[in-house]
């Protein structure tokens, strides 16, 4: 069966990259049901860091649906930050670790998460 693996709310490819044929860099992908709801989510970095697109379908049919940047006001050196996602702390819920350009590793729990984004 010839399907796309990840499309857009409109039934297209999901676009990371705007540049043609890579111009604009390759991205990272991590896969993780971030919401808590039973399906797997998309995690991808991008300039401004690492972003989340919800899977407004289901496991068998994802629809990725753009849900925003995942850490607001945190200032990642370089580009294209590579997110790692697991629960590190051991609290049951996911948390970031980010891969960046100037080889340190940052490290994002989900609370602190949640609290820069309710800002």
């Amino acid at each position: 069966m010839n399907q796309s693996l990840f499309v857009d709310e409109r039934g297209r490819f999901l676009l990371l990259a705007a540049g043609r044929a890579g111009a604009s860099g390759r991205r990272k992908v991590e896969l993780a049901d971030w919401d808590s709801d039973g399906d797997l989510d998309l995690i991808t970095d991008s300039d401004g860091g690492p972003v989340w697109y919800e899977n407004a379908g289901s496991q068998e049919r994802p629809v990725m649906r753009l849900r925003g940047k995942l850490i607001r006001n945190a200032s990642l050196a370089g580009h294209s930050p590579t997110p790692n996602v697991a629960d590190w702390n051991g609290d049951g819920r996911l948390d970031l670790i980010i891969g960046a350009e100037d080889g340190l590793f940052y490290y994002f729990e989900r609370s602190y998460i949640e609290r820069s984004n309710a800002q």
